[in-house]
């Protein structure tokens, strides 16, 4: 059976600075911290441009955009665009896009057009060229549920797409319209660059629990995009639970930090029992903030 994968974000991540390769604007964000729980120790997160200039993730311009029903907006710099969409939206039975993901430059607008199904929603890579306002489509296979995190830049000409049907990882070269897996990846659901490090995630282990529900267990991978290798140990970040349609599964939240030094996460046990809707219960749950490298 196929596997499908969920995301469940069942808490705000107030730790986390925006960049421009992880959120709808390359405006570097607000510094925020968080204080739970009581005992993890948490450290202010710099703004984009206390990030090495070296970064390749590092934002080089400002920029925003907005998506509306029909239409989507916004500005790189000074210089405005706008994108007409009209159904299909630039493909056939694309209902609507998502998952945002601006360039480091601010030149390309990466984002998942979403095709409804039976299951829940197919999602397909697209690209905005800001500089000539057109949309083309990466050729990839469908993903499943497109609000993972499945897009993520390595610099303002390289895209990671996560295939969390064949687990996966794909560089799509903008410039030559390349596709390129990479090597030694091959258990991947979502994921996000850093700084020169692809973090991905990893749902496995699972086991029948009751009623015929899944219990799995989520780990987080750190892979060096220069050197294509692994780096340390996966971390164990919590259990997971078969919810939804049949195949799915709910994640633990996380994030890393701008610069790739520091990781959050929702550490999750699951229980035996059910809960009200009848999926497996959540026993436990809390966040923690630890070096992404295990030093602190």
């Amino acid at each position: 059976m196929r596997k499908r994968y969920l995301v469940s974000w069942l808490f705000v991540l107030a730790l986390m600075g925006m960049t421009a390769c992880g959120s709808s604007t390359a405006s570097p964000g607000a510094t925020a911290t968080a204080t739970q729980p009581a005992t993890a120790t948490f450290t202010p997160i710099g703004t984009a441009t206390s990030l090495p200039a070296a970064c390749a993730t590092r934002p080089t311009a400002t920029a925003d955009a907005t998506l509306r029903a029909s239409r989507l907006a916004g500005h790189v710099g000074a210089s405005a665009f706008t994108l007409p969409l009209s159904y299909p939206l630039g493909g056939p039975g694309v209902a609507s896009f998502g998952q945002l993901r601006w360039s480091p430059d601010g030149h390309y607008l990466a984002m998942m057009g979403q095709v409804p199904g039976r299951f829940g929603a197919t999602g397909y890579p697209y690209l905005l060229d800001t500089s000539t306002n057109t949309l083309r489509r990466v050729d990839i296979p469908g993903i499943f549920h497109p609000n993972q995190r499945t897009l993520s830049w390595e610099n303002s000409h390289a895209l990671m797409i996560i295939d969390n049907v064949h687990q996966r990882v794909e560089r799509f070269d903008v410039n030559t319209s390349t596709l390129t897996e990479l090597a030694g990846i091959t258990t991947a659901v979502e994921g996000m660059v850093r700084c020169g490090i692809l973090f991905y995630g990893e749902n496995r282990d699972f086991s029948a629990v009751s009623d015929g529900q899944l219990r799995g267990q989520f780990y987080l991978h750190r892979y060096d995009l220069a050197t294509a290798t692994e780096l340390g140990t996966a971390y164990t970040i919590g259990q997971t639970r078969s919810r939804g349609p049949e195949g799915a599964y709910e994640l633990p939240a996380w994030d890393v930090t701008p610069d790739g030094t520091f990781i959050a996460f929702q550490n999750t046990a699951i229980a035996d029992t059910l809960d009200s809707g009848g999926s497996l219960s959540v026993s436990s749950s809390f966040f923690a903030a630890p070096a992404a490298d295990r030093t602190r």
